[in-house]
């Protein structure tokens, strides 16, 4: 498996206030993934991503919130996104943020990301539980 660097809410938002990383991020970086999966987790397994949302820049300093084809707005609330030709400017000013906001929202919705009913933190306590057993 890949490396992934894993940064929690807190240190994720603290990253953004070096200038340097920032231009970075800013001018480079595409996209990412953010999760509320342990690190310890994510390092081992595959899976961590089905409980998580892509922050991905769609435009100078503009920022999507992505599950599966929805954008999501500061509320935490989603609609699909269609094709280029079809979003409208209120689409665009309700779902594109700035890249503070948009890990902000990131770190909100992707706690709330089921999959057959689980959250990431019910798959976390299961895969302590079944897959790092004390002493193995």
């Amino acid at each position: 498996m890949s490396e992934v660097a894993v940064f929690d809410e807190v240190q994720m938002q603290e990253l953004f206030t070096d200038p340097k990383l920032r231009s970075f991020v800013e001018n480079h970086v595409e996209a990412f993934w953010v999760t509320t999966i342990p690190a310890d987790i994510v390092a081992v397994s595959f899976e961590w991503r089905t409980w998580s949302v892509r922050v991905s820049r769609k435009s100078p300093g503009r920022w999507a919130v992505e599950n599966h084809g929805e954008n999501y707005d500061e509320a935490g609330e989603s609609e699909y996104e269609d094709l280029p030709s079809s979003r409208t400017d209120e689409f665009k000013t309700k779902y594109r943020h700035s890249l503070e906001k948009a890990v902000e929202i990131a770190f909100r919705v992707c706690r709330t990301v089921r999959m057959n009913g689980t959250t990431a933190e019910g798959y976390s306590n299961w895969y302590r539980m079944n897959h790092m057993k004390e002493g193995s």
